[in-house]
């Protein structure tokens, strides 16, 4: 099953998020920043992707960009 990643640099609110989904059986993984989400994507493009606008090292809008051009085979 492929996972679910949450990417947010409030520590709280992610903790929250993930344990949600956790108890509902899906398999989640978080990052707090772009760095650390885009490793994820480069081991394995989850299914869904949830992020928080504005991150300490970039936008999700970058991550997202990012994220499209590695669905089309180009490097994150």
């Amino acid at each position: 099953m492929k996972k679910i990643l949450l990417i947010d640099d409030s520590d709280t609110y992610i903790w929250r998020l993930q344990k949600y989904l956790q108890r509902r059986g899906y398999p989640v993984e978080t990052a707090s920043t772009l760095k650390e989400a885009r490793t994820a994507i480069q081991e394995e493009m989850p299914l869904v992707i949830c992020c928080d606008l504005d991150l300490p090292d970039g936008t999700a809008m970058e991550l997202f960009h990012a994220a499209h051009e590695k669905n089309g085979a180009a490097e994150l």
